[in-house]
């Protein structure tokens, strides 16, 4: 990614769940994952409603609308930016980890992702989450935790790009088979 969209990609992590500002109720938790995806529309376009009015963040605003669009949506055009299912896969990592520092919980909560990249989560997205997860989980006894855009880069970096050539070279072929046993990997 260019450094002009991964500043945006950090805007967009920080401010994407200022939408639930505008809610009479809150959202136990904050977790929007929970939530019907009507629900999660709304708060989305409450937010980018929000950033918009400062007229100077106009594509962090569409980034935040498009974050609660299906990774695969009917009409293929309709894809949703990277940076927006970036934003969507981590924050249902999030929302489903919680403040567990459990590294089988976070094991879960990725399977939970990779078995809904057939429609909701983009499967290059969720392979680089996988990767960050099990790296975090050899590293350290506790869990990573991707609340409002904390490890965006580390996401990134952990090979979006790699990924996304990988599905490419199969001919652009997405499975919802389970994550490999190395991602799995529930070590300290």
């Amino acid at each position: 990614m260019p450094e002009a969209a991964l500043l945006e990609l950090e805007y967009a992590a920080l401010m994407h769940d200022i939408g639930q500002l505008s809610l009479r109720d809150p959202i136990p938790g904050g977790a929007t994952v929970l939530v019907t995806r009507q629900e999660q529309r709304r708060i989305a376009e409450y937010g980018a409603e929000v950033i918009q009015q400062a007229k100077v963040l106009d594509s962090v605003a569409d980034i935040v609308r498009r974050q609660s669009d299906p990774a695969r949506p009917p009409v293929p055009a309709a894809q949703p930016p990277l940076s927006s299912r970036i934003i969507r896969a981590a924050n249902a990592f999030d929302d489903l980890v919680g403040s567990s520092v459990d590294p089988s919980r976070a094991a879960a909560a990725v399977e939970r992702l990779r078995l809904d990249t057939a429609a909701e989560y983009d499967l290059a997205v969720v392979d680089a989450l996988s990767k960050v997860v099990s790296l975090n989980a050899r590293r350290r006894p506790r869990v990573l935790h991707l609340g409002v855009g904390d490890h965006v880069d580390e996401v990134r970096d952990a090979g979006v790009e790699r990924a996304a050539q990988r599905r490419a070279d199969q001919g652009g072929r997405r499975d919802s088979s389970p994550a490999p046993p190395s991602a799995r990997t529930t070590s300290s």
